[in-house]
């Protein structure tokens, strides 16, 4: 069987993301200025829902989860605006890949989406799919086919921690995720030894979020996976991807210190 192509890089685009963690703030702000596109960043649903009306962006990525005004209200009323402000291309930020997700996200008005914890391939495939023309006009396709992700870990997602607040920061923070674990993945243990099916699934998604903060991408996976499967097979297997991510941590630490 052919593997399919990678999507042709999109031409630089100006974009809004909308996204209440400063962390995820920054890691998809980075991605995409790697591709070479111009980002603007707000905090919540209300400030996006101001920015598309102040100014023209080719594309909204907005974050499903947030304060004040949630993704999905948010574009509601974008799509109420008149054009050009009503049409900009949404793509939803998810940490669910459920087919309720997926149709949440569409009646909203959005494009399609893409689940996170996001990789700068996911992002560029997401983003070239709903910008593909269709009779010279930005086609709507539907919901983001989700690519299947290989790297365990993501070392760029540090680096640019380690840019943006100095090398001894980040590994301070890098230090503090790994001192924390020891107790959440007892306590995780302890629920799923209970029967807690809630907890669980409430505590995998934050730690979960916590390690796409670190770069630890398929761990991060297999956590956002126990909110929808939390048999002992996918407990033992995050917990076996997150002891292999804090490996993989523990050595990018010593490595940015040695160096600095």
């Amino acid at each position: 069987v052919a593997t399919p192509a990678l999507p042709e890089p999109t031409a630089p685009k100006r974009i809004l993301v909308a996204e209440d963690n400063a962390t995820n703030r920054l890691v998809v702000t980075r991605m995409l200025e790697r591709q070479g596109h111009v980002v603007e960043v707000v905090n919540d649903g209300l400030e996006a829902v101001a920015a598309v009306q102040r100014e023209r962006f080719d594309l909204v990525l907005m974050d499903v989860m947030m304060p004040e005004l949630d993704g999905l209200a948010a574009t509601a009323q974008i799509r109420r605006l008149p054009p050009p402000a009503g049409i900009v291309p949404i793509i939803g930020l998810t940490a669910n890949a459920q087919a309720s997700d997926a149709a949440a996200c569409s009646a909203a008005g959005m494009d399609g989406f893409a689940t996170k914890p996001i990789t700068a391939a996911r992002l560029a495939e997401a983003i070239a799919s709903v910008l593909v023309p269709v009779d010279g006009v930005t086609g709507r396709p539907g919901p983001m086919p989700i690519a299947a992700e290989n790297r365990g870990f993501d070392p760029a997602v540090l680096d640019d921690l380690a840019r943006e607040q100095g090398a001894a920061a980040a590994a301070d923070a890098v230090a503090s995720f790994i001192a924390r674990r020891a107790e959440t993945l007892a306590r995780l243990r302890e629920l799923h030894s209970g029967g807690d099916g809630v907890g669980l699934a409430r505590l995998a998604h934050h730690i979960a979020q916590e390690a796409a903060s670190f770069g630890l991408m398929r761990a991060a996976r297999a956590g956002l996976d126990l909110t929808s499967d939390a048999t002992s097979d996918a407990v033992t297997a995050f917990l076996q991807l997150l002891s292999q991510g804090l490996d993989e941590l523990r050595a990018w630490r010593r490595s940015t210190l040695a160096s600095h």
